[in-house]
């Protein structure tokens, strides 16, 4: 088994770094536009400065004026000292940038060359423990014992994971639908106010882009419900078959004040559906996180028995 262990060891380390790395570059990247920001603000003042050293040592105007004053030689003597201020902060930012760029750079070529560690080491884990039950290893029971609720409890995490996901896109669907019922209610109020042909064309451009998006609600909704049923949960979600605008606009019989009435109704469904979303999904990444924290120690675990810890 010494082969086995010294690929578990190396690997072991590799995986390591590559965590290492990447908090590193977690914490280094969000300062870079920052500073690259700050650099460029300090380039334009630093040349700036220069340039003004340069018009009172040149032929200009501002030298011609500070020599009839009699002020020349302390105007000079200011603006050189500016503008070694400006060059002496540039430089350090300019410095700092660089060097953060360096690291970023060194640290983001090591992760690429340990890409899959993870992978090669799960693998070596597996192949030991596999060398171990064949060879009928005292850990040999307990070994399968564990790999069939590494089994169960991946098979959780990742409908758990399903659902939360789901979920997500059909808060952002229905919140995108909402905006548009928002904004559609608030032009029909300035149309009957009596806003004109162009509030009352922006109402119905608004209307046309809320039935698009109720539409991707209710697919959303849909695959939700399907996720959720999964978990063995009964939660329905659906939107009201009267939150409809297909051919509003094209009846006649239909005044501005059904057409308002209809727009604060759908609001309230998918305000309602909203509230419902964001309820569940309040309670799955709870149950997510637990999930995935039962399923790391019961990883930590197999690991430990697998190389003899």
């Amino acid at each position: 088994m010494d082969g086995f262990d010294r690929e578990l060891r190396r690997l072991r380390e590799d995986v390591a770094r590559a965590a290492q790395l990447r908090a590193r570059l977690k914490a280094m990247r969000p300062r870079r536009e920052p500073l690259a920001e700050k650099e460029r603000v300090l380039a334009e003042l630093r040349a700036g400065a220069e340039e003004d050293v340069e018009r009172l040592e040149g032929g200009s105007l501002a030298r011609f004026f500070f020599s009839l004053t009699g002020s020349l030689e302390e105007r000079l003597e200011r603006e050189t000292e500016e503008a070694r201020a400006a060059a002496v902060k540039h430089d350090a930012v300019r410095r700092e940038l660089r060097d953060l760029e360096a690291d970023i750079l060194a640290s983001t070529s090591e992760l690429d060359a340990l890409r899959g560690c993870e992978q090669r080491y799960a693998e070596a884990v597996e192949r030991k423990a596999e060398a171990l039950k064949s060879a009928g290893a005292p850990c040999a029971p307990a070994l399968e014992q564990l790999e069939q609720k590494l089994a169960a409890a991946a098979l959780e995490r990742r409908e758990l994971e399903e659902a939360v996901r789901a979920g997500e896109e059909a808060e952002s669907a229905a919140c995108a639908a909402l905006d548009c019922l928002e904004s559609a209610s608030t032009l029909g109020t300035l149309d009957v106010l009596g806003g004109g042909l162009m509030v009352n064309m922006a109402k119905f451009e608004q209307i046309d882009e809320a039935q698009d998006q109720l539409e991707k609600l209710g697919v959303a909704l849909r695959r939700f419900s399907t996720e959720l049923c999964e978990l063995g949960e009964g939660l329905q979600l659906e939107i009201d078959s009267s939150t409809c605008f297909a051919d509003i606009f094209l009846d006649n019989i239909f005044t501005d004040a059904m057409v308002r009435s209809l727009v604060w109704d759908a609001g309230q469904d998918v305000s309602g559906i909203l509230d419902r979303i964001r309820e569940r999904l309040g309670g799955l990444r709870p149950e997510l996180e637990r999930s995935r924290s039962v399923e790391s120690g019961l990883n930590a675990e197999y690991e430990r028995l697998v190389l003899g810890e």
